[in-house]
Formats: structure tokens, C-alpha cells, sequence
């Protein structure tokens, strides 16, 4: 999230449409967080102050892609520098669909964890 919001501050300079696009970014992205481990069966550890989630190989393909796509934007802003104002919206609301994932997916563990 503070890498997100470092590269907006950079590119800004009164574009607030970029704001506003990783807003509804980081909404949306919170919400697919949510789901994604809604349905999870966790064990909670009150004594270590733990929790087990199951395993599974969304995360690590989430990570990558993550990498994936932000060698895209990344490639394309050094390459063609340019044309590098018309990725900004797409870079901003991508950047805020993931951070929102990771969001969720954390307020969601935690919720199950006070639960627990």
C-alpha cells in the first residue's frame, strides 16, 4: 500500500483521476479479497497467537502475477516514455485492485482470527 500510494504522489501533479481510480481499485479489490477466503476453514491458536490456513496455490500465482503485471506497466513506462500517461490509469486502478486483494484477504484472516 505505501508503494501505491508513493507512486501516485509522484504522478499526481493534478491528475486526482488517478486517485479516484485506485479508490475504486482498492474497493474492489478488498471486496475480492473478502471472498477469496470467506470460505476458508482456519484454526486459531489463542495461546500462541496463531492461525492455520489451508493451503493452496492462489496466493503464490497471485504474487506472480502481481510481478507479472507490474513489469508490464514498468516496461512499457521505460520503453515508451511518450506514451506513458495513457498507462496511468490502468497502472493506478491495477495497483489498486491488488492492494485492495491484500487487504481484504487480511481483514477477513483477522475477523476469523477475533472470532476464533
Amino acid at each position: 500500500m505505501l508503494w501505491n500510494i508513493a507512486w501516485l504522489a509522484e504522478r499526481l501533479e493534478g491528475q486526482y483521476s488517478l486517485f479516484i481510480y485506485w479508490v475504486i481499485g482498492l474497493a474492489a479489490g478488498t471486496l475480492i479479497g473478502w471472498q477469496t477466503v470467506r470460505n476458508w476453514k482456519i484454526k486459531v491458536d489463542r495461546h500462541r497467537k496463531t492461525i492455520s490456513v489451508p493451503g493452496t496455490w492462489s496466493t503464490l500465482i497471485f504474487i506472480l502475477l502481481v510481478f507479472v503485471v507490474r513489469y508490464y506497466f514498468v516496461y512499457h513506462y521505460e520503453s515508451h516514455p511518450e506514451n506513458s500517461s495513457r498507462f496511468f490509469l490502468a497502472d493506478s486502478l491495477v495497483s489498486g485492485i491488488f492492494t485492495g486483494i491484500f487487504i481484504g484477504r487480511s481483514l477477513e484472516l483477522y475477523q476469523k482470527y477475533r472470532k476464533g
